[in-house]
């Protein structure tokens, strides 16, 4: 096993619980709450409630001869997601140590059921028998809906999966996406794991909390926070994979040292081409490249698990490439997005004098010699790129909290819209094109 994490909800979810009769309707009463209490208690100090605003319930009654706290409900949410580096087609059958003996469905892409299916079915089927079930779903973002959801939803209530049954989701980014907001939604919330097998998924998709889908040309709009039981990261799967889907993976690794990690990036430099070879890519070094970038990944989620704080230095690449992606109907991939996305904020650090033109000029070399775009038409859009940061915005919270690369490996954070002059994000755009031609 590579690593155990532990999520935790700390006091997000923890709220004693009070009526306040101080509103302009004494009729009407909203529930208060106050942090870090650990059982029932009589005290009467109210704050304003830690708990979201969907979890807040509000209550018509009388007003009773005591106002003070009724009782505490204890909502935390507490678990452990393990992540292993597994043989998951030879048939170690920690997939099926995984699934425990539960009933298990096991959502499967077509593209990787044609390579590795019949492996994986009877590796899988000699532990559960009759308890295992396999449904094919196609993955890409066309495929990451509500209707795909419920769909899905479906064929688990169809198939009588009972609320002690695990989903197994197996393939890409997209795919890992619905089985992970299914998994949220069947019965109240069902156990999942989770089998990453394109780049994308083993370093940033199947890693972490969030499952979602997409609802119009809005990404991620519908989405929970569900983390998996277990996440199995094989590097078999990544032999059959085309050389597109690589780059995108490698651009959610650069995404990472440009933002987090100076030492990770120069690695990436020296040793991240071999990503590109498919006879190297079960390799021991192609294998640390991997493991580093999920242990990154990792190690800022553990700080900040379910985003109370909003100012992630793992959203870099993820401020305009949604934009990217929705607005040419998803033939600019997401890794693509991502790598444009990082070339656009250096450019525009660089042009700020918050990062050297040294440091700048490695970003750029780095994405290009991975094979990797750093330049669109929909960048010269400047309406365009004003309304991606408007909506990245509004998802951050109402403040832009733009992670902002001010060297390899550091980042700082800009929260409005107009810290960035208009001219600057023309020319960067305009920087872009000239380099990339």
């Amino acid at each position: 096993m590579l690593w155990t994490t532990k999520w935790s909800s700390e006091t997000r979810h923890t709220a004693a619980i009070g009526i306040d009769w101080s509103m302009a309707n004494p009729r009407t009463a909203s529930i208060t709450g106050v942090k870090g209490v650990d059982g029932p208690t009589s005290s009467d100090r109210k704050v304003q409630s830690s708990v979201p605003t969907d979890e807040v319930a509000r209550v018509k009654t009388d007003p009773p001869l005591d106002s003070g706290t009724i009782a505490t409900l204890h909502t935390s949410r507490v678990s452990a997601t393990a992540i292993f580096r597994s043989a998951v087609v030879d048939g170690e059958d920690q997939l099926g140590q995984a699934i425990r003996g539960r009933p298990a469905v096991v959502v499967i892409s077509p593209t990787v059921w044609s390579h590795f299916g019949r492996n994986l079915e009877s590796s899988l089927s000699e532990s559960l028998g009759d308890s295992l079930a396999f449904i094919s779903m196609p993955g890409g973002e066309q495929n990451k809906t509500q209707a795909s959801v419920t769909g899905l939803l479906e064929q688990l209530s169809n198939r009588g999966l009972s609320r002690d049954g695990i989903l197994v989701g197996i393939g890409g980014g997209v795919l890992l996406d619905v089985v992970g907001f299914t998994a949220s939604q069947y019965r109240r919330g069902i156990a999942h794991t989770r089998v990453g097998t394109t780049l994308v998924a083993q370093v940033d998709a199947a890693v972490g909390l969030k499952c979602g889908v997409n609802v119009g040309r809005a990404k991620n709009l519908a989405g929970a926070f569900h983390p998996a039981e277990a996440v199995l990261t094989d590097s078999r799967f990544l032999e059959t994979l085309a050389i597109e889907d690589v780059r995108c993976g490698l651009a959610e690794m650069v995404k990472l040292g440009v933002a987090t990690d100076a030492f990770y990036f120069a690695k990436l430099e020296a040793e991240a081409s071999i990503m590109l070879d498919p006879s190297q890519r079960q390799c021991e070094l192609a294998c640390e490249l991997v493991d580093t970038a999920i242990r990154g990944m990792v190690s800022e989620l553990n700080v900040n698990p379910y985003e109370h704080d909003l100012r992630r230095r793992v959203d870099a690449g993820h401020t305009i490439s949604p934009h990217l992606e929705s607005t040419t109907d998803y033939k600019i991939r997401h890794g693509e997005a991502v790598a444009i996305d990082l070339a656009y904020f250096a450019v525009v650090s660089s042009l700020m004098d918050t990062m050297s033109k040294h440091e700048l000029h490695r970003v750029l070399t780095l994405l290009r010699n991975l094979g990797l775009p750093i330049y669109h038409p929909a960048l010269s859009d400047f309406n365009g790129i004003c309304g991606a940061l408007d909506s990245a915005a509004a998802h951050r919270g109402r403040k832009l909290r733009l992670p902002l690369p001010t060297a390899i490996g550091a980042t700082t954070f800009l929260d409005h819209r107009n810290m960035i002059p208009d001219h600057i994000l023309r020319k960067a755009a305009a920087i872009l094109e000239r380099f990339e031609g």
